[in-house]
């Protein structure tokens, strides 16, 4: 039921923002639901959901057109417009022509001929390869099979290579040059060829070469199968088996807060617990007790003593070598807060509130924690005289910010009052700012207080008369 919205911020690049939400889809966010979130709900954020957001009569005709589900990773925007203005994305080509085509030209054919093109199906580059002339040479008795062997490899080398340029595929026709001395002639020939679909779903060429001097052949060509690697021989598989895709798992477990130290799950909380034969330090008037019982329920301390009753439900702590005391309060912090609690302009800045931006993701709660912290007082820095209010939180791991506050502490507000507040060790452009001194800074708070009691007083006359203008 909450509103979201997704952004490319903290992408390492703004192109992986598709990849990005197909993955949180596969892993279990609805369609639609990640849909809402790139349309309807930026617009209501931004206020013009009037406009923008759905498909709508009378809204702007501002669309986005796909080859397929948006959400695939196949799929492909081919168009995008914006308040009725068409911009057509350039579509990849209809075939990928990589890979090794034989080739027949007629007349002018000098045997086999083999074109084989690489590159990227955008940008495709290649060759033209030959039948070259070879030198045969006696075959020697000794080692005959070697001999043959390498001779293979090197009929590889034995062609003569006519580099392409100017390789492209418009729509259905795929076009090149090469210098046409291979052939017999002095200068350039074009290839021109037009994409056939065969019965059997196979792609091959069908055009003609025009030569320097204006003549020209036919031509058919034909896509040579990949052969297949070679693969080992195993009884317990089939070659045919493929190797399944493995599952999207999460980065890291879903937990509160997301991360390695979040919780599943709120922690149980028992009725009663009882801690037995600790050292309590009570801090009270009872000071410290040696071989004393704890007994807790519900969140307070029910009786502290030696050999007190638990109810059989108790979950019972021996606490026997044990120090018990009572919890840590921090009564100054910066704690999870981003870090920007000070205010480098204003002198006072009452108006402001720490209670707005509590972040219960910060792993020093966690830590606090780990040191005995229960409670801690939340401040903002000390740049000014008179900061914001401050809150108070208990160290509820897990929790959110609004669970973390401590309603019944009393409210609170940052003063400060030292070489910071009159901006001494700021540098030399920090000169304008009132206060500049420890007087100045007293004087501050003086006047401020002078001017509440001022305003309050004027308040209180205003309400006992009700004449005029209220302040």
């Amino acid at each position: 039921g909450v509103p979201i919205a997704f952004t490319t911020h903290g992408l390492e690049s703004s192109g992986d923002f598709l990849g990005a939400l197909r993955k949180a889809i596969s892993r279990g966010l609805p369609k639609i639901d990640a849909l809402r979130a790139l349309t309807v709900t930026p617009a209501d954020l931004f206020g013009v959901s009037g406009e923008l957001g759905t498909i709508e009569k009378g809204k702007l005709a501002s669309i986005v057109v796909a080859d397929g589900d948006i959400f695939e990773k196949k799929t492909r925007i081919t168009e995008t417009w914006v308040a009725g203005e068409r911009y057509r994305i350039v579509l990849p080509p209809l075939d990928d022509l990589r890979g090794r085509w034989e080739l027949r030209v007629s007349p002018a054919n000098p045997g086999r001929v083999t074109m084989e093109i690489a590159g990227t199906p955008e940008k495709l580059s290649g060759h033209l390869e030959l039948p070259g002339k070879t030198k045969d040479k006696p075959a020697e008795k000794k080692n005959r099979k070697k001999k043959k062997k390498k001779a293979e490899e090197k009929a590889k080398d034995d062609v003569e290579k006519s580099a392409l340029a100017h390789l492209g595929l418009s729509d259905a026709r795929f076009s090149c040059v090469f210098p046409a001395k291979a052939f017999g002639s002095e200068g350039i020939a074009m290839l021109s060829a037009v994409l056939q679909q065969e019965k059997d779903g196979s792609t091959s060429l069908l055009g003609d070469v025009t030569w320097p001097n204006g003549r020209r052949s036919s031509l058919r060509g034909v896509r040579t199968p990949k052969k297949e690697p070679e693969e080992k021989k195993d009884p317990g598989k089939k070659k045919d088996q493929k190797k399944k895709e493995a599952s999207p798992a999460a980065s890291y477990a879903v937990n509160f807060p997301l991360g390695a130290f979040g919780r599943e799950a709120e922690p149980p909380q028992p009725v009663f617990v009882v801690i037995r034969e600790a050292t309590v330090w009570t801090c009270g008037k009872r000071g410290v007790l040696e071989k004393a019982d704890v007994l807790f329920g519900d969140g307070k301390i029910l009786a502290v003593g030696p050999n007190i009753p638990a109810p059989e439900t108790a979950i019972v702590i021996d606490g026997e070598g044990k120090h018990l005391t009572p919890g840590i309060i921090d009564c100054h912090s910066h704690i999870a807060t981003d870090g920007g609690v000070n205010e480098s302009a204003q002198a006072v800045t009452a108006e402001v509130r720490i209670g707005d931006f509590i972040n219960c993701d910060d792993i020093n709660i966690y830590r606090q924690l780990a040191g005995g912290v229960t409670t801690s007082n939340i401040l903002h820095g000390s740049a000014n005289p008179i900061g914001g209010q401050n809150q108070v939180i208990k160290m509820r791991w897990g929790a959110s910010d609004e669970d973390m506050k401590f309603r019944a502490a009393p409210q609170g507000i940052k003063f400060a009052l030292g070489e910071n507040v009159k901006q001494s060790n700021w540098g030399d452009k920090f000169t304008t700012r009132y206060p500049q001194t420890r007087m100045g800074v007293e004087q501050i708070f003086r006047d401020e207080f002078q001017s509440a009691r001022e305003y309050r007083k004027r308040w209180s006359e205003w309400n006992a008369k009700r004449s005029g203008l209220p302040p």
